[in-house]
């Protein structure tokens, strides 16, 4: 299943996301189906104005500002030197087939912005040698946008924002229908992660993420996920990623001291589930 975004502008708000603040490299990607072939749709913005201010953004362009191309995906990040642009191939975004998009930034390097689409990585990249960071803002970060002429229309699945730049052989990987928590470069990078299966939450990695507009669900094509749970640990809880239903599971397990897990009923901690079947 996917997130539709419906009307009222609907977006979900990711938070602050600290994590992606100021820094060197950081990839967006996503399963992306565009709905309206006829506007522009904000897909992924930190930041409440849509505008060259914004400190970077990603969204379905129907006329690019700078290439004139049509049907185009494009994205803008503001550095510690100004604003880089990039605008796709024209034709990217002429469907409402499911694709998916990436954005990576990585300061330093030809081609250091740039845009993988369906696993191909898009011709009109950008250089970002002598640009050392993304500035440091500490607005929101929300998929959609609240706007009637920049709203999103259309569904997203498999939403991952990691802090660091992924290798296009691996964003190939997720294009290829694999999930972000089945690749291990992206999945040890995730700083935010939403399946929208049954919405948001479910599970997720980073901050709790809210909703405002209407939505509802719709049908995705199948993910891989891991065919073995994924652990990690912290001082305050451990984490257990696995398939415990047809497309992901979840175990949160509180526990006092790294590495430590607790049963149901210890003194000290309990077992907490979270996971539905789907075939």
């Amino acid at each position: 299943m996917a997130l539709k975004f419906i009307s009222g502008n609907p977006r979900v708000l990711l938070g602050r996301v600290p994590e992606v603040e100021g820094v060197a490299a950081f990839t967006f990607a996503a399963w992306v189906r565009i709905d309206n072939l006829n506007a522009d749709g904000v897909i992924v913005m930190r930041g409440n104005t849509f505008d060259d201010t914004a400190p970077w953004v990603l969204y379905r362009d129907e006329v690019a500002y700078a290439s004139s191309r049509q049907n185009t995906f494009a994205a803008h990040v503001r550095t510690n030197v100004g604003q880089i642009r990039i605008e796709s191939a024209a034709g990217a975004s002429n469907d409402t087939a499911w694709h998916h998009v990436a954005l990576v930034f990585e300061a330093g390097v030809a081609g250091g912005l740039r845009m993988v689409v369906d696993g191909v990585v898009d011709p009109y990249a950008a250089s970002t040698v002598g640009h050392t960071s993304v500035v440091t803002n500490t607005a929101g970060v929300h998929l959609g946008f609240d706007s009637v002429s920049s709203s999103f229309q259309g569904a997203m699945a498999d939403v991952a924002i990691c802090n660091a730049a992924i290798p296009t052989s691996d964003i190939a990987r997720l294009a290829a229908k694999y999930s972000a928590l089945a690749v291990p470069s992206v999945r040890d990078s995730l700083i935010v992660y939403h399946d929208l299966i049954r919405g948001v939450n479910r599970p997720g990695i980073g901050g709790v993420a809210t909703t405002a507009g209407t939505f509802a669900h719709e049908a995705h094509p199948p993910l891989r996920f891991p065919s073995s749970p994924l652990l990690s640990t912290s001082s305050a809880h451990t984490l257990v990623r696995g398939p415990w239903r047809g497309e992901r599971g979840l175990t949160l397990a509180s526990a006092a001291a790294a590495g430590e897990l607790f049963i149901p009923g210890a003194a000290r901690g309990a077992v907490h589930s979270i996971g539905e079947d789907h075939p």
